[in-house]
């Protein structure tokens, strides 16, 4: 960020800025950079989904993973956390290191702050996985069962019946699910650190802002929104995947139902809100 002016709006203390600025080196427009992370993000989505398929993922593991009911998904989200964060630093640590930058930031920060952008993977995960639980269950219920089979079947676990059942993204959509709830508790801390910036300093009344406070009220106005409808949805989220892992299968399964329904829930107050965050940070930052 060239005009230290900006700096009075941003609600940390550290930055990322040239050491010595060129007038002869253009930066990419705010359009350009949010059009970069919007492809990427469809990209990721859909090679996601695809790669998400329970048979898709026994292939490329050599059948390490992707078996039928899998309940790998209660400790896979820590994988896919694991991998978000460390992707995060990597690129923390690679900026750092470049020369030409000020060292006025620590990779830490710079991690945290890019855990706030948007993720649509477990926004296609549990739609997928619902749609096709439901193409499960009726095709179960439309199968022919040879006489006394079924009757036999249930009387030796309901395991058995389930067993022939294929839920093919279950464990892709639930494992995601939990991450990205995982994910937005991390979120919180920027949002947090945002909205207590701009509480504190007035910059909610627009009375109060010149010409950078308008554009950077975009940015406060979406982490106050992230924070006041994201706080009950990531409880919720949270005890149902906490159930889902630890009840029943059949408890389970109203379990992720609801996950569902919590995901899209989240659709509007989360990743559109985590959206206009960037946009409204993006907008203020001007020449990154």
């Amino acid at each position: 960020m060239s005009d230290p002016a900006i700096q009075n709006y941003i609600p940390w203390e550290w930055s990322v800025t040239p050491t010595n600025a060129r007038a002869d080196v253009t930066c990419p427009p705010p359009s350009a950079i949010l059009g970069t992370f919007a492809v990427v993000n469809v990209i990721v989505g859909v090679l996601s989904i695809v790669c998400g398929h329970r048979r898709v993922t026994k292939k490329l593991t050599c059948k390490m993973f992707g078996h039928k009911n899998s309940t790998s998904w209660t400790w896979m989200w820590i994988v896919i956390v694991g991998l978000q964060l460390g992707a995060n630093a990597l690129v923390a640590k690679i900026i750092k290191l470049t020369p030409g930058y000020h060292q006025g930031f620590r990779t830490w920060q710079l991690t945290l702050f890019f855990t706030a952008r948007p993720r649509v993977s477990w926004i296609f995960g549990l739609p997928f996985s619902h749609a096709a639980n439901i193409c499960t269950e009726r095709d179960g219920r439309k199968r022919s069962w040879r006489p006394g089979e079924l009757e036999y079947r249930r009387l030796h676990g309901r395991r058995e019946v389930d067993d022939e059942k294929d839920y093919a993204w279950r464990s892709f959509a639930l494992s995601q699910f939990i991450a990205e709830i995982v994910l937005q508790f991390i979120t919180a801390y920027t949002m947090g650190t945002t909205v207590a910036f701009a509480a504190r300093r007035g910059h909610y009344i627009l009375g109060n802002l010149d010409f950078l406070g308008h554009r950077a009220h975009m940015m406060y106005s979406a982490a106050l929104y992230w924070l006041c409808g994201q706080s009950l949805l990531l409880a919720v989220g949270g005890i149902a995947a906490i159930l889902a892992s630890v009840l029943e299968e059949e408890i389970a399964k109203k379990m992720h139902t609801i996950m569902t329904i919590v995901g899209i829930a989240m659709l509007p107050l989360s990743w559109m809100a985590t959206w206009l965050f960037w946009v409204g940070y993006v907008r203020l930052a001007g020449d990154l």
